[in-house]
């Protein structure tokens, strides 16, 4: 009889740990998807450069080639060559007074121009009209947004008191509320600029990953993998969250213990 109870009370064990589990995925999934959908544009770089989001405005991939990822998942993020690759497209994305540009990246430095990470303008695709995080040469990093009113770029920053061309994996933000635009890496805030109102952004006709939209004078060397475009403002609490969360995905693949300015670029 004891024996009897005991075998009961271990099946009961393993089908309540089982529930636990599967509540715990189908949460996962669940949030994943959430975050996906919310976006205004999601490239996950699955072995293509379809946009996961609910617009579905997929990007042309010209020269860049599938490679590992972060959690060294293969065919997971793309390469550039830092001479003419990149991955572009067009949308109808309207922006009002917020924006959020979200992505990772890898880079030993070097490229071309004024490499871009992500950008998004107007149907021209020039800088005076967009919206970008952007990767200097020595490493540093640049973003701002771009204001439809007054026609001119506004609440940049330009970050370079650490040089991220340590080839390391980096997560990095972009982040605009109507009054001041916000950079982070890896999920601490860098730098915030000058208080610089907007109530109607730029909106988002072209986007181009890894390049310049009108040409391939500004060209990115290195890897880029989950560029995420929103149309609203994120809390540094939210930034932290996400950041927090996919480093944590990041440990358990790996099996470890859990100067110039940007207004005078093109």
């Amino acid at each position: 009889m004891k024996k009897q109870v005991l075998h009961l009370n271990l099946i009961l064990s393993i089908l309540f740990t089982g529930v636990l589990v599967f509540t715990g995925c189908a949460s996962e999934e669940t949030d994943s998807y959430s975050a996906e959908r919310e976006s205004s544009a999601y490239f996950s770089f699955n072995g293509n450069a379809n946009d996961l989001s609910e617009v579905e405005n997929d990007g042309l991939v010209s020269g860049a080639t599938p490679i590992s990822d972060r959690n060294n998942v293969e065919q997971q993020a793309y390469q550039f060559d830092g001479v003419d690759d990149q991955i572009k497209g067009t949308w109808n994305q309207p922006f009002s007074s917020e924006l959020t540009m979200t992505a990772w990246f890898q880079s030993p430095g070097g490229g071309k121009g004024n490499p871009r990470i992500v950008e998004m303008s107007d149907t021209s695709g020039h800088y005076q009209h967009s919206s970008a995080i952007a990767y200097g040469r020595d490493g540093s990093l640049r973003a701002w947004t771009a204001c439809a009113i007054t026609g001119k770029r506004i609440a940049s920053v330009d970050y370079s008191q650490i040089n991220y061309n340590d080839n390391q994996w980096h997560h990095v933000v972009y982040t605009y509320d109507g009054s001041y635009g916000k950079l982070y890496v890896d999920g601490e805030l860098k730098i915030i600029s000058n208080l610089e109102t907007c109530s109607d952004l730029y909106d988002g006709e072209t986007f181009v990953i890894g390049s310049y939209y009108p040409n391939t004078n500004h060209t990115f060397l290195g890897k880029i993998d989950d560029v995420k475009i929103y149309d609203r403002f994120m809390t540094a609490e939210e930034i932290g969250i996400i950041f927090s969360s996919q480093m944590s995905i990041q440990s358990v693949e790996a099996g470890l213990d859990v100067s110039i300015s940007p207004e005078e670029i093109e």
